[in-house]
């Protein structure tokens, strides 16, 4: 849920990212394509992030995503203020080779080391490392999702461990 202060970003951890997106190894590649029956690199984060996470993506006016149309590409979510840039990679982190059309790429890191990303039509959605998987010469930069369950100023809202607490309570 989007937290006061959270630019509208739900709070939700790295963790939960990664494993969403893991759910969707094997699932097909469709260039331009924006839903689980096929996607393509930046369908597949917009699917994970706003659909399944309700997390309000770069350049959309609420939260959510459906699929009906693509939405945000690579270039966007390289240039996305509300993710914040870092260094290293954690599950969770989008990882970016910065470029236009098949001159980038786009994925989910699942740890310091791998990624889930959709790649092309003969092998869909899948893990891989992360190191050497982007397109030759595009530089690669990872992105944060929000600082998940926190305020700018590091505090995590009382409300938001309240929140957490009963939802693991009630699966």
């Amino acid at each position: 849920m989007p937290l006061p202060g959270s630019g509208g970003i739900a709070q939700v951890s790295g963790n939960a990212v990664a494993q969403d997106a893991l759910q969707y190894d094997g699932a097909p590649y469709i260039y331009g394509g924006a839903k689980p029956n096929g996607w393509d690199c930046s369908g597949f984060v917009n699917w994970v992030l706003g659909h399944d996470l309700n997390i309000k993506l770069p350049g959309a006016t609420k939260p959510g995503f459906n699929g009906n149309i693509h939405g945000p590409v690579v270039l966007t979510y390289a240039n996305w203020s509300k993710a914040e840039r870092v260094s290293k990679p954690e599950p969770g982190d989008l990882c970016i080779w910065v470029g236009v059309g098949p001159a980038g790429h786009i994925g989910i890191a699942v740890s310091p080391t791998k990624m889930i990303s959709a790649l092309n039509p003969s092998k869909g959605t899948l893990q891989t490392p992360i190191v050497g998987m982007g397109p030759p010469g595009a530089p690669l930069i990872f992105k944060r999702v929000g600082a998940p369950g926190q305020l700018s100023n590091g505090c995590v809202p009382f409300i938001w461990i309240i929140a957490n607490l009963l939802q693991k309570w009630s699966s």
